[in-house]
């Protein structure tokens, strides 16, 4: 059973919207507790598999013990649903959802001045509630071409069409005109923002990104987009705080370098920005929702 498959049916995601919307906060987080253990249990399925091969090498301890893995498991299953509740709960509630990212006006300031000159590539790691942040600050005004997938299963289109309502636009990296077209806005002092931990699966050994000290499936395709532009790259992502609001951190402009051969530019700038990545992955290990093996090799060691 792909758990991963069947948690991105937009049939059940809108199930889980109208759950969400009539549940109220203290009985959610009951069920979320309950949930949360229920979920992490099912050590065979893809998606548990994939968080606990994650998490154990995030973790860097090689020696973690399965105790402490289920631990982590369950955490990152209970932030995750914490935070599809936080979003789902608050579509039709604008006003409340942003009482929930009370810095979001910090944050487009932060875009507005980083952007003063020249366009930004923005990279936003899977960490926390990224879709809340995302339709906080778009409905204030914030723009941005969303690179993003459409098609690889029914519950991404429903969630593009979610964030198109807040005025968000929708680019699909799997329509070929994507990339030149987005060269365009970046040169004429746009942004566009997009993902880079989710692995390709089919990368080559010998294309692998060092990522937490072992070679990773991350895609590199973000990096030509860059260098085609000559813009620089940001990375931004947000997470939980103790009372359980939402915050970000926004890393300093990355420029990369351009090499004589193209596998340095992909490979030499992508260890740079991937450094950065696991800094704020680290600022909040528990709180990294990647649900696909980043380390494919990693996934049927002993977890």
């Amino acid at each position: 059973m792909s758990l991963v498959k069947q948690f991105n049916n937009k049939y059940l995601i809108l199930l889980g919207i109208r759950i969400c919307q009539w549940v109220p906060k203290k009985m959610a987080l009951t069920v979320i507790e309950s949930l949360s253990s229920l979920i992490a249990g099912f050590k065979k399925t893809d998606l548990i598999k994939a968080v606990r091969s994650n998490q154990k090498v995030i973790s860097q301890n090689e020696t973690l013990i399965s105790a402490d893995l289920d631990k982590r498991t369950r955490a990152v299953i209970k932030h995750a649903l914490t935070c599809y509740y936080d979003f789902f709960r608050n579509i039709d509630d604008l006003e409340n959802m942003g009482s929930l990212f009370p810095t979001a006006d910090r944050l487009i300031i932060k875009f507005d001045l980083a952007t003063k000159e020249a366009g930004a590539l923005v990279i936003a790691p899977h960490i926390s509630n990224f879709n809340l942040l995302f339709h906080v600050i778009t409905d204030k005004g914030f723009r941005a071409k969303l690179l993003t997938l459409s098609t690889l299963y029914s519950g991404y289109g429903l969630i593009n069409k979610i964030r198109s309502q807040v005025g968000a636009e929708i680019v699909p990296v799997d329509e070929g005109s994507y990339f030149n077209e987005t060269v365009e806005h970046l040169k004429s002092g746009g942004m566009a923002l997009t993902a880079v931990d989710r692995p390709v699966l089919t990368r080559k050994y010998k294309h692998q990104m060092p990522f937490f000290g072992k070679p990773s499936a991350l895609p590199v395709g973000y990096i030509s987009l860059a260098l085609a532009a000559n813009v620089p790259i940001i990375i931004v992502s947000t997470f939980m705080t103790a009372e359980g609001l939402y915050d970000f951190r926004f890393s300093e402009k990355i420029y990369l370098k351009k090499y004589q051969n193209k596998l340095d530019n992909m490979m030499l700038n992508g260890e740079i920005v991937l450094k950065k990545i696991e800094e704020m992955i680290n600022h909040a290990p528990e709180q990294w929702l990647m649900y696909y093996p980043v380390w494919p090799d990693q996934v049927n060691g002993e977890l």
